[in-house]
Formats: C-alpha cells, structure tokens, sequence
C-alpha cells in the first residue's frame, strides 16, 4: 500500500488521511455520512504491458456498530482511479473497466 494515498472519503466531503486511524473505515457514521476505505497500491515496478493474473487481498472486520448489512449491503472492493491525492471528489469515483488481454 502507498500510505499517503490510503484513506477514508464520504458522502459529506469528509476525507481522512493520516494514518487511517487503524483500520480502513467503511459504512455510515452518527450523521449517516456513508463513507468509502481506499487502499492504493504501487505498481509501478511492473514492466509496461504486464498482465496480472492474479492478486490477493485480506481484509478482516474488528468492529461493527448497529446492523450496516441490512441498511448498506455487502461490503465491495473495486479498481478506481483516485488521481495523485485522496479529495472529496473521489467519494463514488467509477469503477475502471478492466482490460481484456490478448496474446
């Protein structure tokens, strides 16, 4: 992970970068604010036109407050571009297409 670009957006322009307080927090707050983890990840030592096949992400839940499954739904992970920094605007970023690989 690139700590500098890992952090917390929401729905209210809230975004918290500093050392994300422990954890990535996701779901909403006490001002129903639903908020968004990003996690970044530095790639550029792959060679241009690499293909990954595969990659591995373990992510563990120490806390839950209320019943976020039934008011939020499941938790997602998605490929999103975030730009050089974390900003408000990044709160719903759409998710990036992936590309089809060809021989």
């Amino acid at each position: 992970a690139v700590s500098s670009l890992d952090g917390f957006v929401d729905d209210h322009g809230f975004v918290e970068t500093s050392g994300m307080l422990g954890g990535i927090l996701v779901g909403d707050s006490g001002s129903n604010a639903v908020g968004q983890g990003i996690l970044t990840f530095d790639i550029a030592a792959l060679p241009a036109g690499a293909r990954v096949v595969e990659a591995w992400l373990e992510v563990r839940q120490f806390g839950v407050t209320g019943a976020p499954y039934a008011a939020l739904g499941s938790l997602l992970v998605d490929h999103v571009d975030i730009g050089a920094a974390i900003d408000a605007s990044d709160w719903g970023a759409a998710v990036v297409a992936p590309k089809p690989y060809s021989d």
